[in-house]
């Protein structure tokens, strides 16, 4: 005598699984093109010229920006000099700029990357993270000094940090709401400095 599922879990078995898969698929397809989309940004920012960008960047430096903290209370001028310089490399492709990602070398020293880039300094390929920051921070650079930037860093994060207290105020409460602003404003003087 054979088994047959269908008697036991009728179609319902059958349209779950089916339904699994096509959910399953769906994410792939999507998480696949949020990666094509976001590649593609990378590549068409490496586009920009780098020549008003290291202008910027070399326009608000000062002497101290650019140094290591030892705690997190000021900003972290190490990783800023990281997305700032990002690209600022030897002349080359778009496709290699955007996945080698050249950096300032000056980064990891007190000498600041103003000094470096009137050198003309080295630079290291850091691939340590993926940059999709790029895609603000390279258009904003080309036409702002990093002061613009940092503002609208800080707008933005301020935004999200409003559209986070309205949500958890609209799902559990003022009280939640007061307790998550509160804790966002531990959290302020790091992005205040």
């Amino acid at each position: 005598m054979t088994y047959d599922a269908s008697i036991k879990f009728g179609d319902t078995f059958g349209t779950m699984t089916a339904l699994k898969y096509d959910v399953l698929a769906a994410l792939v397809r999507t998480f696949l093109l949020v990666i094509a989309i976001m590649s593609a940004l990378v590549i068409g920012v490496s586009r920009i010229p780098n020549g008003p960008i290291a202008e910027h960047v070399r326009s608000s430096v000062s002497p101290i920006d650019y140094q290591s903290w030892p705690t997190s209370e000021k900003i972290d001028y190490f990783t800023e000099c990281i997305a700032a310089t990002l690209g600022l490399g030897p002349q080359m492709s778009a496709l290699s700029r955007a996945f080698l990602s050249p950096v300032l070398t000056a980064c990891e020293g007190p000498k600041g990357a103003n000094a470096a880039l009137d050198r003309g300094a080295y630079f290291w390929n850091y691939w340590r993270y993926w940059h999709g920051y790029q895609i603000v921070s390279r258009p904003v650079l080309y036409f702002f000094d990093l002061h613009v930037l940092r503002t609208l860093i800080f707008f933005c994060f301020c935004m999200s940090a409003y559209v986070f207290i309205r949500t958890i105020a609209s799902y559990y409460g003022n009280e939640y709401a007061a307790v998550s602003s509160q804790w966002l404003a531990a959290f302020l003087p790091r992005y205040a400095n």
